[in-house]
C-alpha cells in the first residue's frame, strides 16, 4: 500500500468516526441509553482520536523526517497514537466516574511513557 493511499484511508476513517461521535453525542440520551450509550461514546471517540493522532503523527514524521522509511513512521505512529488514546480515554473515564486526581494522572502519564521507552528501545536493538 502506498503512503497516499494509506493517508487517505486514515483521513476518511477519522472523518467517519469523528462524524459518528458527532451523531452519538447529539442522538443519544445517556441518561436513558444506560451502557450501550457510553459503550458507543467511547468507542467512536477512541477511534476517532486514534485515527487523527495517528495521521498526524505519520504526516509529521514524514515530512520532518524524510530520509527514513515510511513504514517505520506509520508503525511508530500507530502505536503512539494508540498509547497516547488509551491515556485519554482512560483519564476520561476516570474523570467521569470521580477518581480523576492530579497524582493518578501522573501515574498513568508515567506507565505510558515507560510502556513507549520500553517499545523505542527494543526497536533501536533490532
Amino acid at each position: 500500500m502506498s503512503l497516499r493511499l494509506y493517508l487517505i484511508i486514515m483521513a476518511l476513517v477519522s472523518l467517519s468516526a469523528w462524524i459518528a461521535w458527532f451523531i452519538v453525542i447529539y442522538t443519544i440520551d445517556p441518561t436513558k441509553s444506560g451502557f450501550l450509550g457510553f459503550f458507543l461514546f467511547f468507542v467512536t471517540l477512541g477511534i476517532s482520536v486514534l485515527a487523527s493522532v495517528t495521521l498526524l503523527g505519520t504526516l509529521l514524521r514524514v515530512w520532518i523526517k524524510k530520509d527514513q522509511v515510511v513504514y517505520r513512521h506509520v508503525i511508530r505512529s500507530l502505536r503512539q497514537g494508540l498509547i497516547l488514546t488509551a491515556l485519554f480515554l482512560a483519564a476520561l473515564l476516570l474523570s467521569g466516574i470521580g477518581l480523576l486526581v492530579w497524582w493518578v494522572l501522573v501515574l498513568i502519564v508515567f506507565i505510558a511513557s515507560i510502556l513507549e521507552l520500553i517499545f523505542l528501545g527494543s526497536t533501536e536493538s533490532t
